[in-house]
């Protein structure tokens, strides 16, 4: 059975309270749009406010609107963690949704796949349950590394699509990482910063499974990627207007390395990468700098090849394939940490 979902309501009283808005935008993930009306009823109803739902998508803390952001007081943003890195002109309250699983079942189900010592991760909504979990598994006689955190993903063991530090700081001292929450995405990012297997407890399957991972496969389609961009002539460096993945000073020096090699290179600014937001823009190929699933998950989507930062650095010459990895935020083109 999935697990329980809770919306922790009391978890924003306070600053609620303090703020006093009144007018608040709602801004909701996929999986909680269906239930944006109850939400929205709950959050008027507690703090008597007026609710502008956000019709726009919202894949993490990074996703900030930076339009609709003027007609509001504050922004309330349901089933992610605070990233304390995102700062934005009003304030934004993180309203934490967890999904609460049955771990003495998943864990029972996890210990045939993993090879210890265990490197334990969580995505947002299972973060109440690391410290649990961790405990299951050492009652198993697991020995479990959990990651300290970083300033974008300050909870112990939290994973993000764009930060797998809690993941590379155990790395050295674990045989393979058990991951609290679904997600492919994640899973593939995982094994390209690590290179250790991934074993997935998902709610949605009430089981745990490895995440059999490809990643010849991945590496081959990048690098036909990397081989379009090579051949254009013209390339547009995308920046995401959004606080949250606005990453300008990185776009500049790309654009740099795009004039240096000869090529014609331009800054495009939106507020979100689509591919109908590209399509009357003409450039040869693009290079986003904004969330890194743009370029990675919706390749296909797009009229003219898409890289990441990482990707046109290879493209250009200036980065060997051998160091290529998934694009992290705080790790720039050159794969030095930063």
């Amino acid at each position: 059975m999935p697990g329980e979902m809770k919306i922790d309501f009391e978890k924003i009283e306070k600053y609620m309270a303090k703020l006093r808005p009144k007018t608040v935008l709602l801004q909701l993930p996929e999986g909680l749009k269906r239930k944006a009306g109850a939400i929205s009823d709950e959050v008027r109803r507690r703090f008597r406010c007026e609710v502008l739902i956000s019709g726009d998508s919202c894949y993490g803390s990074c996703d900030i609107p930076s339009v609709s952001i003027d007609l509001v007081d504050a922004i309330i943003q349901a089933g992610h963690w605070e990233m304390p890195t995102v700062k934005t002109s009003k304030p934004i309250l993180f309203l934490p949704v967890n999904i609460q699983m049955d771990l003495r079942k998943l864990i029972k189900s996890a210990m045939r796949l993993i090879s210890p010592p265990v490197g334990l991760l969580t995505t947002s909504q299972h973060v109440q349950q690391i410290k649990e979990a961790k405990a299951l598994l050492e009652k198993e006689g697991v020995k479990v590394m959990i990651g300290k955190g970083s300033r974008r993903a300050p909870a112990p063991g939290l994973i993000l699509g764009c930060d797998y530090s809690n993941a590379r700081e155990v790395s050295d001292e674990v045989a393979s990482f058990l991951l609290l929450g679904g997600g492919r995405f994640h899973a593939i990012g995982l094994r390209l910063s690590t290179g250790k297997p991934v074993i997935i407890i998902d709610p949605e399957r009430s089981k745990a499974v490895v995440e059999d991972i490809d990643i010849e496969a991945f590496e081959r389609r990048r690098f036909l990627v990397i081989m379009e961009i090579s051949k254009a002539k013209s390339i547009g460096i995308l920046v995401s207007s959004k606080p949250g993945q606005n990453r300008m000073s990185l776009a500049r020096r790309l654009l740099s390395a795009v004039r240096e090699g000869d090529r014609d290179g331009h800054i495009v600014v939106l507020d979100e990468v689509t591919p109908d937001s590209l399509l009357n823009l003409g450039f040869d190929a693009y290079v986003s700098t904004a969330c890194p699933r743009i370029a990675l998950d919706d390749a296909e989507k797009y009229h003219a090849p898409i890289g990441t930062p990482a990707e046109l650095m290879v493209a250009l010459s200036k980065l060997k394939w051998e160091h290529y990895r998934i694009d992290e935020w705080g790790i720039d083109p050159t794969c030095k940490v930063s």
